[in-house]
């Protein structure tokens, strides 16, 4: 079990009363070395807002569960991958806000980010995106990376 540390925390609850989601990137890793098509799973999600920096989603460096970031150079990160893997890994990126899981979230204002707590601590293996009438769930998989779903219990 691991959990977010305060930064992370401050970054969660940086949501103001009338922050709205502007753009939603997922950066992709795609491993050419495993098949000719690749073993592709998400490795970042960016959130993109009307009136705070963006939040960056992202796989933690213990591979264990979700780090939180308000700044990421995606141009350094693909020269370095590629790099030290010899471009058998590749970064790639989709804009994924007019997808059919988020077009009609992001329509609504951003109430909060939520982290489960366990006695103080706030674990890291999931966060719950609260736009009141529908909910996201952004979570780490250990065998397909970042995920994300549409959260069953959101209050209609």
């Amino acid at each position: 079990m691991t959990f977010f540390i305060v930064d992370e925390l401050f970054i969660l609850d940086s949501v103001k009363a009338d922050t709205k989601v502007t753009g939603i990137t997922y950066y992709k890793w795609n491993n050419l070395a495993v098949s000719k098509t690749g073993y592709v799973f998400i490795d970042k999600i960016e959130l993109k807002f009307n009136n705070i920096p963006s939040i960056l989603f992202e796989i933690n460096d213990a591979d264990d569960g979700i780090s939180l970031k308000t700044h990421y150079n995606v141009a350094n990160e693909i020269k370095e991958v590629e790099s030290k893997f010899d471009s058998q890994i590749k970064i790639t990126q989709s804009v994924e806000d007019k997808s059919k899981l988020w077009k009609t979230a992001i329509a609504n204002t951003l109430i909060s980010f939520e982290a489960e707590q366990e006695q103080n601590f706030h674990l890291n293996h999931s966060v719950l995106v609260n736009f009141g009438k529908e909910q996201r769930i952004i979570y780490f998989n250990p065998e397909k990376g970042m995920l994300v779903d549409i959260f069953e219990n959101a209050v209609n």
